[in-house]
């Protein structure tokens, strides 16, 4: 299954909507959009590289840490939906 052409969708959608709110900056939009993807990119092809860099004990530290953040952020926008429907009612 590729989704390469789900990524292009969800990247022109993102600059879509950042271009909606100021069209006179689209250029900048697509320049930030296209340097993150090249800052992905390059972390990802030296993934391999960059863990055995790290060692075992720092990647699973990473790990965790970024479960919790992910934890946080999740238990952060329940917190607002739920608001959001408390309201409504």
């Amino acid at each position: 299954w590729d989704n390469r052409p789900m990524q292009h969708d969800f990247i022109s959608a993102t600059v879509l909507l950042l271009g909606a709110r100021a069209p006179d900056r689209v250029g900048e939009w697509i320049a930030a959009v296209a340097l993150a993807l090249t800052i992905s990119a390059a972390i990802l092809a030296a993934a391999g590289r960059i863990q055995a860099a790290l060692g075992e004990r720092a990647v699973a530290a990473f790990e965790r840490l970024m479960g919790l953040i992910l934890a946080a952020i999740a238990v952060e926008m329940t917190i607002t939906g739920l608001r959001l429907v408390k309201g409504t009612f």
